[in-house]
């Protein structure tokens, strides 16, 4: 840390303060810190006049050249660690409480108040203190303190001349109009920095005899106090590591490692023309509207080719577009909109090429493209659509007719065991269960011709057919293999199922039922009802003869079923599941299926 004033510069750390006489080059202690408290040792240092002014975490000292005019010791709640100067009193900011404490030169007299003290920036500004404290934002001294409104929250550095205060925040810079009648911040302009120049990030801004200047440890430009827009640059070079300058005598103050720059910002005017700068727009055959293109300078001068400021401006009807660059090139990535510009090109300030640029309009921008294009993409879609709608149909006709296919194969079953047991009846002379045969039968076929064309029946007609078609099948398999069944009761009306589906499964259940062991003298087949999340599953099981393998569920009724199931599904987009091979609950030898509805 540094400080000069009047004429005198000095510089300081934790322990030791020494006094620079820049034009000779040597230094001379005035200070050495001793106190063992003295957790943070100095954190700041003034010079008025002959009269220099150090504070300590816990201790204020003023001396001049020969002696201590007086010291104070602080307690831990009076930490400071900034102190400014008005006529005869001292103004030490405290660290950590909102509090300032003033004293008196002549009389050495303490007064301690309450005003914002946390984190300061401070500089003397006319016959005040105008300085920022983080959270509450800007306020002034004179005799006491005066808050600004509105509040700031935030403020990396700020720079105040006359009635115009410039702040910097994150990476841009906004200019308020300050008045010190009622202490009200009036915004004027905000600019972002960082955007509108490649690679930078300002981290101070000053002011040098009326010049706004903004920068970093690499360098700094001058800022347009109005416009906030760049003018020129300054690279700082060597001292790369440069922290944020102080500003006396209108000069800028860099502490650096060992020693101290100062430096004057200089008069950074390009002495250029076309002769000495190249400027190459690429493409440079055709550039479209909206599309990426590149601006590159060449300047003979070395440092001003890789280390000055350069500016785009793109003029067409009175509006402008401005682009700034401390490299050779400018990456236009958003592009520009049709129409004919005047591109001028500075370097520091100079103009050194003015010419006129055409963004044309590209073949996939021009409105008679876009017409045709869409007449034809209109075209193609209607076609598509209405291939894809007689494909569909024609799908959904070819499943249809499948299906129907599929129902008509189901008939000859009926037929042939229905005769076969009407014949068997006649031949056995039982003329009355044949008549009761041939009733049943009709109903059957009946019910058959009646549903076959529907696409759904309600599940409890379907169990009633199959109730029907068992009482056949048991009357025919009475003597020879016989069985007992029962069927569940549906009482839902709104529960419906394709019709016949569930005819050949409860026919395989007939085809392989027998008695389970030796102890039974007939089969059983279990047909129930269920529901699974408010959807009905009927499940078919039936016992099997002890020494017969089960079934495989690979024969013509199992596939018609499980083809039908996978055509109704496709077609009306059903989620019906047939599943076989399950475990059984009623027997300890059978074979049980599942159909989910």
């Amino acid at each position: 840390m540094f400080s000069s004033n009047t004429g005198r510069t000095f510089v300081f750390d934790e322990i030791h303060a020494y006094e620079l006489n820049l034009e000779r080059h040597v230094s001379k202690e005035i200070h050495r810190e001793t106190n063992e408290h003295a957790r943070r040792g100095l954190l700041d240092l003034k010079c008025w006049n002959d009269t220099i002014v150090l504070v300590s975490i816990f201790e204020l000292k003023v001396q001049t050249n020969e002696k201590v005019l007086f010291r104070k010791i602080f307690d831990i709640k009076g930490i400071y660690n900034r102190v400014e100067k008005l006529g005869d009193l001292l103004y030490l900011f405290s660290m950590y409480h909102d509090q300032i404490a003033s004293f008196n030169l002549k009389t050495g007299k303490e007064k301690v108040f309450k005003a914002p003290s946390n984190q300061v920036i401070a500089e003397s500004h006319e016959k005040g203190i105008f300085f920022f404290t983080t959270y509450k934002g800007f306020a002034f001294l004179d005799s006491v303190p005066h808050q600004f409104s509105p509040d700031l929250p935030a403020a990396e550095s700020f720079a105040i001349s006359h009635d115009t205060l410039w702040v910097l925040d994150a990476s841009g810079i906004t200019s308020y109009k300050v008045s010190f009648k009622d202490f009200v911040l009036t915004k004027i302009s905000t600019r972002d920095i960082k955007a509108l120049i490649n690679n930078f990030l300002p981290q101070w801004i000053r002011v040098v005899n009326s010049s706004l200047y903004c920068g970093n440890s690499k360098g700094f430009f001058a800022i347009d106090g109005i416009t906030l827009l760049p003018l020129k640059y300054f690279y700082l070079g060597n001292f790369s590591e440069l922290a944020v300058p102080a500003v006396f005598s209108n000069k800028l103050f860099f502490k650096h490692s060992n020693y101290i720059a100062a430096i004057s910002p200089p008069d950074l005017e390009f002495k250029g023309s076309s002769t000495t700068v190249k400027i190459e727009v690429s493409p440079n055959k055709s550039i479209y509207e909206y599309t990426p293109f590149f601006v590159d300078v060449h300047v003979n001068d070395y440092l001003k080719q890789r280390r000055s400021l350069k500016s785009l401006q793109f003029i067409r009807s009175g509006d402008t577009v401005v682009y700034f660059t401390t490299g050779d090139r400018f990456e236009i990535n958003a592009g520009l909109g049709k129409g004919q510009y005047t591109m001028v090109t500075r370097v520091d300030g100079a103009e050194v090429d003015r010419r006129s640029l055409y963004i044309r309009i590209p073949l996939a921008s021009n409105p008679l493209f876009y017409a045709i294009s869409f007449l034809f993409l209109t075209l193609f879609v209607a076609l598509w659509a209405y291939n894809v709608v007689n494909k569909r149909k024609y799908e959904k006709q070819i499943l249809n007719n499948r299906m129907q296919l599929l129902k008509q194969n189901l008939n000859p079953h009926f037929i042939f065991n229905s005769l076969n047991l009407i014949y068997s009846l006649v031949l056995q002379n039982k003329k009355q269960l044949a008549i009761n045969t041939i009733n049943s039968f009709a109903d059957l076929h009946r019910y058959y011709l009646g549903n076959i064309s529907k696409l759904t029946i309600a599940l409890s007609e379907e169990i009633a057919f199959i109730g029907t078609y068992l009482k056949l099948e048991s009357a025919r398999r009475e003597v020879d293999a016989p069985f007992i069944y029962t069927l569940p009761e549906i009482s839902n009306k709104s529960f419906v199922v394709p019709p016949m589906i569930l005819q050949p499964l409860v026919e395989n259940a007939v085809k392989y039922c027998g008695p389970e062991n030796s102890s039974s003298a007939e089969g059983r087949i279990w047909i129930s009802c269920i529901m699974e999340a408010g959807r009905p599953v009927i499940f078919i099981e039936n016992t099997i003869a002890s020494g017969v393998d089960k079934p495989k569920g690979t024969g013509l009724g199992i596939s018609q079923v499980r083809e039908r199931i996978d055509i109704y599904n496709k077609s009306y987009r059903e989620k019906i599941v047939l599943a076989q091979n399950l475990p059984p609950i009623h027997a300890s030898f059978g074979y049980r299926v599942g159909v989910w509805l």
